[in-house]
């Protein structure tokens, strides 16, 4: 079993070595396939994610909103971020159904991580632009389904094809329920993550690249996002 020093430099591992591996597979209610990604989809999604962030002027250090519906789409908008160093910031994404009270709560979250962007599927993204006419968030939101980069004969790299994350970078920002208070976010780094996952692997011993691990925790869930999403990336266990 290898384990990494940050979360990306395991995804450009195994993009490389065992591209056709899944990393997740999202089943409906009668755990029935819905949906599934490998590693090289989760590569170059990712990387078409980084690149729009690129063109639209972000760079490391700044921080983007990922508020995707239920789904696997939301790992491309992560990953996406992280590999230029610019900082995701997980939350819910707003209740369509309650925005006069999601709204608000949506933009007291991108103030005070000072965020320009927010990441989404391109309907819901869709969605909320329409409402922030209504609902001023200080957002753009940003669809991120079936983008692409352009081939490009250039010898040199790409920044994310360079950066690996540092141990003491911020890798994501998590907020807090605030069910005892005012939602925090906390800061997690690279080091923080690899620790964590590390820690799992030794509680769980589930270590084996062919066991399986089923979550039905939501992805913005600390235990979804941290102690079982990225422990796949790191010992390549499906979901």
């Amino acid at each position: 079993m290898k384990i990494f020093s940050t979360i990306l430099e395991a995804l450009n591992h195994h993009a490389a070595e065992i591209p056709d591996k899944d990393v997740l597979t999202w089943v409906d209610i009668k755990c029935q396939e819905q949906n599934k990604m490998t590693f090289q989809q989760l590569e170059d999604e990712s990387n078409a994610v980084a690149a729009r962030l690129l063109k639209l002027g972000c760079k490391r250090g700044d921080r983007v909103m990922v508020a995707y519906p239920f789904g696997l789409e939301f790992l491309a908008g992560m990953f996406g971020a992280m590999k230029i160093g610019v900082i995701p910031c997980s939350i819910y994404p707003p209740n369509p159904n309650q925005l006069k009270t999601e709204m608000p709560k949506f933009r007291r979250f991108a103030e005070d991580a000072g965020a320009k962007f927010a990441l989404s599927t391109n309907t819901f993204a869709t969605a909320m632009t329409a409402a922030s006419v209504l609902y001023k968030t200080g957002v753009k939101w940003i669809g991120t389904d079936k983008l692409s980069i352009k081939k490009s004969n250039s010898k040199t790299p790409n920044a994310y094809e360079t950066y690996m994350g540092e141990p003491n970078d911020i890798c994501f920002i998590q907020y807090t329920s605030g069910s005892t208070g005012s939602p925090k976010g906390v800061m997690i780094s690279h080091h923080n993550l690899a620790e964590t996952c590390k820690a799992g692997v030794s509680l769980t011993q589930c270590s084996e690249p062919n066991s399986l691990e089923v979550l039905w925790v939501p992805q913005y869930h600390d235990m979804g996002l941290v102690t079982v999403l990225w422990e796949l990336s790191f010992l390549v266990i499906p979901l």
